[in-house]
């Protein structure tokens, strides 16, 4: 998968690096190699860092990993000893000026998450990060996991929208606070409801949906979703208490409006208006 031609200076630099950093890299560090993170998905600035995954039956020895970014000039180097949640082993770094991670994880680690996460029972960002790698090797995981992830299923999307309209059904009291102008306890509710609707949007058009650092600049161009939705969440966010819940009901309410049959999001909706 190439680089796009509409990338930015800041991402052609990080796919230079990390094509540079692919060329060196031994094949006992890992059978598949790619570029992943904003630099995959054509949206890193001067201010992103580089992201390189690798996967293999096992995680290499640390200094043999470190020896390889050594010899390619990676300075900085950071070993980070305990995995992240998803099992993956990670180093940071510095190549010409750029912060890079590296990270690794093994072959039935991944293939389990990717089952748990067609079952609508994971976070999507994995999803979203291998659907938008570009793969520098490859001994054929990295293309079937790729093609696994292709489709956005009803069972995905279902399991999006239950979250939804369980979270909007139960009765809460953020009304009484907005009129008490207890605005940090207003706006705690209402960025959850944010955050819950724009996850709505990915259901809706069937999207994997990406970290939260990413969540708005991978949806600029959803084809289905309420009207200056975007400037509606500033309004939100932004409008005194009372009226922040009012814009935040509205603006959920046609977000719900875009879900497909045979969904039913009528509780949700009722419980919405009696806010």
């Amino acid at each position: 998968m190439p680089l796009s031609e509409h990338a930015s200076d800041a991402n052609r630099k990080r796919f230079e690096i990390a094509v540079r950093l692919a060329e060196l890299c031994p094949l006992a560090l890992g059978s598949e190699l790619a570029l992943t993170g904003s630099t995959a998905s054509g949206l890193a600035d001067d201010e992103s860092d580089l992201e390189l995954n690798l996967w293999g039956e096992s995680i290499p020895p640390a200094a043999a990993r470190v020896a390889w970014l050594q010899a390619a000039g990676v300075s900085d180097i950071q070993i980070f000893e305990q995995p992240r949640p998803d099992d993956s082993y990670w180093i940071g770094g510095r190549l010409d000026d750029v912060a890079l991670e590296v990270g690794w994880q093994t072959l039935d680690v991944s293939e389990r998450s990717i089952e748990t996460i067609l079952s609508g029972s994971m976070s999507q960002v994995m999803a979203y990060i291998l659907v938008n790698a570009i793969p520098f090797r490859s001994a054929g995981y990295l293309p079937e996991w790729q093609a696994k992830l292709s489709a956005y299923s009803d069972h995905v999307q279902a399991a999006a929208i239950h979250r939804a309209v369980q979270r909007w059904s139960q009765p809460d009291h953020v009304s009484r606070l907005a009129r008490r102008d207890e605005r940090l306890a207003v706006t705690e509710i209402l960025l959850g409801d944010l955050g819950e609707m724009v996850s709505l949007l990915y259901a809706v058009n069937r999207r994997w949906q990406p970290s939260r650092k990413w969540t708005l600049a991978a949806a600029h161009d959803f084809t289905q979703a309420p009207e200056r939705w975007r400037e509606r969440m500033d309004d939100v966010l932004t409008a005194p208490p009372v009226q922040s819940v009012q814009l935040c009901v509205e603006l959920i309410l046609d977000a719900l409006a875009l879900v497909p049959e045979p969904y039913d999001v009528s509780a949700a909706a009722r419980a919405l208006q009696e806010r």
